[in-house]
């Protein structure tokens, strides 16, 4: 890490283009002309003689504002390990960004047969294609070779790629084989003000990788108003961006996630839970918009899925129902379900077990008729989304938990009560604060599932914390009376 602690950069201060166009970077045995990307007419990436669309769309690429701060982006880049850049959404970031930093660092390896590569992660799948086509473009290269991307089901990059767009979920993917993420030289966390667990989860693994590999760079990219930021110090994160609570709060949740993963194949391998689990965040309903009738059957077809427990196990519900009725498109819509939605998820559901048969990992899932069935699916959910949870006051509002939000439960929700713990999907902002796709949960759970995340040291004042005090005291008494019997 630098000494530095913070530095400031206009995105907007006017850069003199005759005098840096004089400058020139290094970068894989090669000088690189700083304003067209190749000091010959040859294409250093493919080998081939550059397009007049690659000057064409130079042009314009100069004209956006990153551009100007190109070889202060450089200096820095060179002298520390972690950097947080924010600009203004339209500054040329996710685009340019990347192939500066190709410019700049070495991406020969160990094994001279194999070339590193930069990461630069999207918060979405059509994002992460949409921006490698355009980057390739301006590469002037061939998508999925030079250039490429990885999105779930669908890999398009080769041996060849130097530059990979992917989602946060992928890159987490690759680290379940690829631990120390080795084959990269440099990680582009881009949008990262779009938070969701994946995002969480990688920050937690990054910050582990970095203490191990002072080789490998971090880059995290968000919006700001009329200011880049640059960075030195991963402890700012949560300061300088918006993104994360805290990074001290995440710190294990990478190796922790997947010790559990694991440990309990039971609880996300043949059971349908993992089709909850990873694909809750598609739409399960179809919602008429036609008439009063129309709805009231919708919602009549609701309620024949619902489960007492909550939102989770009623899609859990849906999903039997269509795996019993072969997959029916036509009952799906008689019954004012999403056949797409469903579909997708089956999908995800044949993925995972794809990767548990690739670990070894035991294919096992309680019987359906266990009264620990939804119990066991519940606490894997909640391994899942330990930070997603919400209790309820003596006041009949919901807290988030540890940021102390203020949230009511969604009217979409099949719960007929008010649990006082809850696991859920998504924060939803509309007239209120809404939790949608909810499920209930045990306090005490908490304490066994995930203490790592429930230390009460660092934990704000509040019901919450009270109640968590109790569970952990009556856990100490519990293994004090098993440690007498024996």
């Amino acid at each position: 890490m630098g000494t530095e602690r913070k530095r400031k950069v206009s995105l907007f201060d006017v850069v003199d283009e005759t005098s840096v166009s004089a400058k020139s970077v290094k970068s894989n045995g090669a000088m690189s002309n700083i304003n067209n990307g190749g000091s010959s007419l040859i294409n250093r990436w493919n080998g081939k003689p550059y397009s007049q669309r690659y000057y064409d769309i130079l042009e314009k690429r100069k004209n956006l504002p990153v551009w100007h701060q190109k070889e202060e982006f450089l200096q820095v880049l060179k002298k520390n390990q972690v950097i947080i850049l924010v600009g203004e959404t339209g500054s040329g970031k996710t685009t340019q960004i990347p192939q500066f930093v190709l410019e700049a660092v070495d991406l020969e390896s160990l094994d001279k047969r194999r070339k590193m590569m930069i990461a630069c992660t999207q918060p979405r799948r059509v994002a992460a294609m949409s921006v490698s086509r355009r980057v390739a473009e301006e590469m002037d290269v061939t998508i999925g070779e030079e250039v490429g991307y990885s999105i779930r089901f669908e890999d398009c990059s080769s041996a060849r790629t130097v530059l990979k767009y992917l989602t946060d979920g992928m890159l987490l993917r690759e680290a379940m084989t690829d631990p120390l993420l080795e084959r990269y030289k440099v990680v582009i966390l881009d949008e990262a003000h779009e938070r969701t667990l994946s995002t969480d989860v990688l920050f937690g693994l990054l910050k582990e990788v970095l203490k191990n590999r002072p080789d490998l760079k971090l880059v995290e990219g968000g919006p700001s108003g009329r200011k880049i930021v640059v960075s030195t110090n991963i402890a700012e994160t949560s300061l300088t961006i918006d993104v994360v609570l805290s990074l001290n709060d995440i710190r294990g949740i990478g190796a922790i996630g997947l010790q559990y993963y694991q440990m309990h194949p039971s609880l996300y391998g043949m059971s349908p839970s993992a089709t909850v689990l990873y694909g809750s965040h598609a739409p399960g309903w179809h919602v008429p918009s036609d008439s009063k009738e129309a709805h009231k059957a919708a919602d009549e077809a609701k309620a024949r899925f619902g489960h007492i427990d909550g939102d989770h196990l009623t899609l859990l519900n849906v999903y039997h129902a269509y795996k019993q009725n072969n997959e029916d498109p036509s009952w799906c819509y008689e019954n004012f379900v999403n056949h797409r939605a469903l579909k997708a998820a089956d999908n995800v559901r044949q993925q995972l077990v794809r990767i548990m048969a690739r670990f070894n990992l035991k294919l096992c899932s309680t019987d359906f008729s266990s009264r620990d069935y939804y119990i066991n699916i519940r606490k894997a959910i909640l391994a899942g989304y330990f930070m997603q949870v919400a209790h309820l006051e003596h006041s009949g509002h919901y807290l988030t938990v540890k940021d102390n939000q203020v949230v009511h439960l969604h009217p979409s929700n099949c719960l007929d009560h008010k649990p006082e713990w809850v696991v859920y999907n998504e924060y939803v902002l509309t007239s209120r604060n809404y939790i949608r796709t909810v499920v209930d949960i045990r306090g005490e759970w908490l304490v066994d599932i995930a203490p790592h995340y429930y230390d009460l040291e660092n934990f704000p004042q509040c019901e919450a914390k009270r109640v968590l005090e109790k569970l952990y005291r009556k856990r100490e008494r519990e293994r004090e009376e098993n440690r007498n019997r024996k």
